[in-house]
């Protein structure tokens, strides 16, 4: 018997934004700001491929909070 995966068990939601994408949302911010926020723990960075990556959910979580303050 083979085993058949079915594509649609799988969720595929996350998107992912890029230091460039960042940018058009966090205006007059550098690669480097969002390194530095990735190493205090405000944002996940992810590596794929050799480029970095960031969840929108976080990014969106993280403009949540410093409404809030």
């Amino acid at each position: 018997m083979i085993n058949v995966v079915n594509i649609k068990d799988y969720k595929f939601e996350d998107i992912m934004l890029s230091p460039s994408d960042l940018k058009k949302i966090f205006r007059g911010k550098t690669d480097a700001t969002f390194l530095n926020w990735a190493k205090r723990g405000l944002l996940k960075k992810y590596k794929i491929g050799g480029c970095v990556f960031y969840k929108a959910d976080d990014v969106k979580k993280l403009i949540e909070q410093s409404a809030e303050e």
